[in-house]
């Protein structure tokens, strides 16, 4: 259910719920392993793949973050 929720969240820019499910996900692994088990997870893999990503970003700590950003500006050419 989660992952349908964010996914019309995001195509309603519906940020309050959105940020519900970051938080549902966020404070267990155990809700995330049960997203991506689940059929709507597919949908939102295809429809909104920004918002995983934002979920990553979310979960990855501070510091490799920061790693992430430095690594990737020294792989784009000039």
């Amino acid at each position: 259910m989660v992952a349908t929720n964010l996914a019309l969240a995001e195509q309603h820019r519906c940020h309050q719920l959105k940020e519900a499910c970051f938080k549902f996900l966020i404070d267990s692994p155990s809700n995330i392993e049960s997203m991506v088990e689940s059929d709507g997870y597919e949908h939102l893999k295809t429809s909104c793949p920004s918002v995983l990503n934002e979920l990553a970003a979310r979960l990855l700590p501070h510091e490799t973050k920061a790693a992430k950003q430095i690594t990737m500006a020294l792989s784009v050419p000039p």
